[in-house]
């Protein structure tokens, strides 16, 4: 029983918590926990409301001294509370059942030494899976929390913890909170404390992790200085929640998730094997991110799940901004670029795509859709085009007059909005509508350019267009304004190239787009940019026209140079034709990993072939350094180019020659007598912001030991120093040549940095396992090798990849069956792993049969399957690999039955991408 916008109203207009003691007992068994809830509250005389309670059996409730009927007061997930005084004090006590799902008090068990381990994520309504509750984000109340725990636990919590007697452990109260950010970690942890600015600080992760979460934690820990420092002296305001513990835990649905105090994120990010440049910037981004989510989402918090958008797209921005400004990781707008934009333009493209702001959420199980690339990716974009248009100065003006106003409250778009009008002097509301309240995305392209044969370059030839604008000088939007041009002026007749912004027709609206255009040799010398501010129609690009006309040759003209917009980016057919041998020699790298993101966007609009993206990846990728580049572009030849959109009887070939390339890679990588890593990593195109971006032990008695972290950074480690190596070595793991592969299945002959790496070798045995050329024997002895908790993960995923109908009934039954007493439900990430190891066999036969069962099998699942984990299996199940029109007519018979909301979700988005792939096949290959 999901809870309604306009129930929520209506309690909220009835009660108001005064605050929660609660009481858990974590030693009571490995299935279910005890829970005692106190809670305090006001509300109108003689009113009637509920409070939201999923128990595994309700022991006790009283009101105000009132035992209630347990037998009759439970109403599905709802405690029924009736004649309510002006102040009230419930008292409910139960037995709770912990999640397998990722949600509510999740437990996993190790198996690399069958330790347990337990964590809460009540996001965004599973707080009554652990507590009785008001359970929706306006309600907010501070917190006292107490724990009985298994001896040699550690217990952390939102407050600070402390062990107050054997296996006793109690919080400070907390500040007011909202429901869904309460949290409870406990185990056997491995801790890393420090402190700075006088805020203790600690990292906790499973104990088997102990050596790499000590050998990473200095690199974790100055990225958390750096975003302390650098988000105080942003917003004006300390730090308000005490200490910060970060706490890696198994099997996490999300990356992370903000818990004020004590905020947790998925234990992948504790790397076990080589790990690019590009997973350390995404983990230190994720870091900055729920740090911002302190100010952004903790302290100030939405009001209701509508505007959750803002939340998320500001920590967004704010996290990439605060990389760029203050750590290593200045290359974090190319991670941007080459990555997260994808996703977000993948959603945009659905028809499942809805405004950054106001999409409707009448329910929590609607609004849990729309937490998607749009909330994040756009809404980030977005806010870098809103600092465009108002200032930089202005936009933290605003922030702060912001979080001042509402510091441990409620707040909405219009309240956010009034602050920034406040402190700009400018209206935002056409703005608004525009940016935020219209779904869709404008199109850029060129229009009046044919390649490098119009120009001739002429000797002595003003170079002016190429040094007065550099991609590299844009850190400060003062330092190079851009030229207004009026895009709805009327188109002159001459043929020079000009961009054209191309409005959304199915959703129109009057965007004013800042951005840039960049012209370039067919070497991808930088020749002219132009920075421009338009709205839809014709814009002139004065210095890229003017250059032309002095003899520069132009083989290249690439829109939104720099990534500083949003929106779609069609490239013309002679630029698309310079590509290979143009892409590797532009200079940016941001506008590198821009131009990766719109092809693989050509792709889905089917304006660009993937013969025509593998030829760009053979040309291009040798010659690439940019770990960020080379991830997207991998991540788009292999999943899209080879595993989606090229035909079957094309693929092969094509496998074959992306692992050409990357023996190409490992080759350019050991020749290399440095590391390609630094000296690869350029200087990105920043937005305007980019420029003004621009101890006590936390250990408690009887708890396992810890490790003190020193203040300074040491060198990154497990970091692969040549990201030329690791992408290559990715690519060979695609071959379909079994003999290539088998010896480093065996730990033979791995490139440097590779040896023993265990998550690598679960690749390349998955790679052999879809070829058949592995035996199940042999899988069983290298997870015996690899007993851990990743190794089960690339266990399952290689035993679900065999293209014998044997092993897909198998692992389809492993996937879909209900849980017994005696075949207990598997875990979110092994569910996980069986769908993404499934549709990976080329024999479409085998696997056709498995569409009905999709249908049939995947919505029954709800029964013991949380919303949040259903939705990542739904989608990750849904048989794409087999696009047609009879899974199109499929697709929409499904539609029409009554799905539960994130089952419909997964197959409206998974739809669009089988589309996708037809119109790309109706005019590439039948045409």
């Amino acid at each position: 029983m999901t809870l309604t916008r306009d129930e929520a109203q209506a309690r909220a207009a009835i009660v108001h918590p005064t605050a929660y003691r609660i009481d858990l007992d974590l030693d009571a068994g490995p299935r279910t926990f005890g829970s005692t809830t106190t809670l305090t509250f006001d509300a109108q005389a003689g009113a009637s409301t509920f409070v939201d309670l999923d128990p595994d059996e309700l022991l006790s409730a009283s009101l105000n001294g009132r035992d209630l009927d347990v037998t009759t007061a439970l109403d599905g997930r709802r405690l029924r509370l009736d004649d309510l005084a002006e102040r009230n004090e419930l008292v409910v006590t139960a037995r709770m059942t912990y999640g397998r799902d990722g949600q509510g008090l999740h437990r996993a068990t190790d198996p690399a030494d069958s330790n347990d381990y337990v964590y809460g994520h009540l996001f965004m309504d599973a707080a009554s899976r652990v507590y009785a509750c008001f359970d929706q984000p306006d309600l907010k109340a501070p917190y006292d929390v107490t724990v009985r725990a298994p001896q040699g636990w550690t217990v952390v919590a939102n407050g600070a913890m402390r062990e107050v007697e054997p296996q006793l452990w109690r919080a400070a109260t907390t500040k007011p909170l909202a429901t869904y950010f309460v949290t409870v970690c406990a185990g056997p942890f491995a801790t890393v404390t420090a402190e700075h600015d006088g805020i203790p600080l600690a990292l906790h992760a499973r104990a088997s992790l102990r050596d790499r979460l000590e050998a990473q934690a200095d690199e974790m820990l100055t990225v958390t200085r750096e975003s302390f420092d650098y988000y105080h002296q942003l917003f004006g305001i300390r730090y308000p929640f005490g200490e910060y513990h970060q706490v890696f835990v198994p099997e996490f649905n999300a990356g992370a998730m903000e818990n004020p105090g004590c905020v947790t994120f998925r234990d992948q990010l504790v790397f076990t094997g080589a790990a690019s440049r590009t997973e350390h910037l995404s983990r230190a981004n994720t870091i900055s991110h729920e740090m911002a989510h302190m100010w952004f989402g903790d302290l100030v918090t939405m009001q209701w799940w509508d505007d959750l958008w803002l939340n998320e797209s500001f920590a967004e921005y704010m996290a990439n901004r605060t990389l760029v400004a203050a750590t290593e990781f200045d290359d974090a707008w190319v991670d941007v670029a080459a990555g997260r934009k994808a996703w977000g333009y993948a959603a945009e493209r659905s028809p499942s795509t809805h405004p950054v702001a106001g999409a409707p959420a009448p329910d929590t199980d609607t609004a849990l859709q729309n937490f998607d690339g749009i909330s994040y990716a756009k809404g980030s974009a977005v806010l870098r085009q809103l600092i465009h248009h108002i200032g930089d100065d202005a936009f933290i003006a605003g922030v702060r007059l912001h979080l001042q106003r509402h510091a441990f409250a409620n707040a909405t778009l219009a309240d956010f909005l009034a602050s920034l009008e406040e402190a700009s002097g400018t209206d935002l509301t056409r703005w608004a509508a525009a940016w935020l309240e219209t779904a869709g995305m404008d199109t850029l392209r060129v229009d009046g350019f044919v390649g490098a044969a119009r120009g001739v370059v002429t000797e002595g030839a003003d170079d002016a267009a190429r040094t007065t604008r550099t991609l590299d000088d844009a850190r400060d939007p003062a330092a190079s304004a851009p030229l207004d041009h009026d895009a709805s002026a009327a188109a002159d007749t001459t043929s020079a190239p000009h961009l054209v912004i191309e409005a959304n027709t199915q959703w129109p609206a009057e965007r004013t787009h800042t951005l840039r255009v960049s012209a370039h040799s067919a070497d991808g010398a930088l020749v002219a940019v132009d920075d421009l501010t338009g709205a839809a129609g014709r814009v002139d690009l004065p210095e890229v026209s003017g250059a032309m006309a002095r003899g520069e040759q132009v083989a290249a003209i690439i829109p939104n140079a720099g990534d500083l917009t949003w929106a779609g980016v069609e490239f013309d057919a002679a630029t698309l034709a310079a590509l290979p041998t143009a892409l590797p020699g532009i200079a940016d790298a941001t506008t590198r990993g821009m131009i990766w993101t719109a092809l693989a966007h050509g792709l889905a609009t089917a304006v660009v072939s993937p013969q025509q993206v593998l030829a760009i990846a053979e040309g291009a990728l040798p010659a690439e350094t940019q770990m960020p580049v080379l991830d997207v572009a991998v991540g788009v030849a292999l999943g899209q180019v080879v595993g989606r959109f090229m035909p079957w009887s094309e693929r092969s070939d094509a496998a074959a020659r992306l692992a050409a390339v990357g023996e190409q890679l490992m080759a350019a990588a050991s020749d290399s007598s440095t590391s390609a890593m630094s000296a690869a990593s350029s200087t990105s195109t920043a937005s305007p912001s980019s420029s003004a971006a621009g101890a006590s032990s936390l250990s408690p008695a009887g708890a396992p030991s810890s490790t003190s972290a020193g203040a300074s950074s040491g060198a990154r480690v497990d970091a692969v120093d040549d990201p030329r190596l690791l992408a290559g070595a990715r690519l060979v793991a695609s071959t379909g040549d079994a003999e290539r592969l088998r010896p480093w299945f065996a730990g033979e002959g791995l490139p440097a940095g590779l040896d023993g790496d265990a998550p690598f070798r679960w690749r390349v045995a998955r790679r052999l396992a879809q070829l058949d050329a592995v035996t199940i024997a042999e899988l069983g002895d290298a997870l015996a090798a690899d007993e851990t908790m990743s190794g089960q993960l690339g266990y399952l995923t290689a035993r679900a990849s065999f293209p014998t109908a044997k092993a897909k009934e198998w692992a389809w039954e492993e996937l879909t069956a209900a849980p017994t007493d005696d075949t207990p439900a598997h875990s979110n990430y092994e569910m996980n792993a069986l769908a993404t190891g499934f549709w990976s066999a080329d024999d479409e036969a085998t696997l056709a049969p498995y569409i009905e069962r999709y249908v049939s099998d995947v919505p029954a699942m709800r029964a013991w399957v949380g919303e949040d984990a259903l939705a990542r299996v739904a989608s990750l199940a849904f048989p794409t690999a087999l696009a047609s029109e009879e899974l199109d007519v499929e697709a929409r018979r499904m539609l029409e039955r009554d799905l539960p909301a994130s089952v419909r979700r997964a197959v409206v988005d998974q739809q669009a991408l089988v589309r996708e792939v037809l119109a790309s096949r109706a005019a590439f290959v039948e045409g």
